[in-house]
């Protein structure tokens, strides 16, 4: 809804968290997002829908990305970058609109679970405190000799969206139906990051 602002927050944020870190001499941590290796996008001249609002997201990450990498390399900022893939945990906002929480809340209200084509597409979900954890061993790590370090924080145990949404209705009991709506078109057949860096 807002892609003006959703670059300035990446862009112009980065900008001034590397300049007060610059001027600080801290070290800094970008929260970077495992979309940026991937946007299943057609190249057209106009782009529209969830489409175009998930390029921009994912282009503002990987432009903050390399302005975090542009202060190492010019100012020596103690750069890190943590390329974090889906989370989930305790403490969600319950209008979270990520597939997670949006299942176990209509599963919780027995309303039907809404799942985007056949529901093979495969993904992996960390738990919140894992990813916490990998964020401040990432912080406490020493710094690199000259390059900026980068690590993919999450899970590596994939699994489709539709038994996701079987396992959810079977934990809470729940009479939610899982009803299966067309296939969108910027949805990666497969997002599981490769943490052996992390690890």
């Amino acid at each position: 809804a807002l892609p003006v602002e959703t670059l300035k927050v990446n862009m112009l944020g980065s900008i001034n968290a590397l300049d007060t870190a610059r001027t600080e001499h801290a070290r800094i941590l970008f929260a970077s997002a495992g979309t940026v290796y991937s946007v299943n996008c057609r190249d057209t001249s106009e782009e529209t829908g969830s489409c175009s609002t998930h390029r921009i997201l994912t282009e503002g990450k990987r432009a903050a990305e390399a302005m975090h990498r542009a202060y190492q390399a010019e100012f020596g900022v103690d750069a890190r970058i943590a390329r974090i893939f889906n989370t989930y945990g305790s403490g969600a906002d319950p209008m979270d609109q990520r597939v997670v929480i949006k299942m176990v809340v209509a599963a919780l209200q027995n309303r039907d679970i809404v799942v985007n084509g056949s529901g093979e597409q495969l993904r992996t979900f960390c738990w919140v405190e894992d990813i916490v954890d990998g964020l401040v061993r990432l912080m406490e790590t020493p710094p690199s000799a000259g390059a900026v370090r980068t690590v993919n924080l999450g899970s590596n145990h994939e699994i489709s969206i539709r038994a996701l949404a079987e396992k959810i209705v079977a934990l809470t009991g729940s009479r939610s139906r899982i009803v299966h709506t067309a296939a969108r078109a910027d949805d990666a057949r497969r997002r599981a990051p490769d943490i052996s860096a992390a690890r």
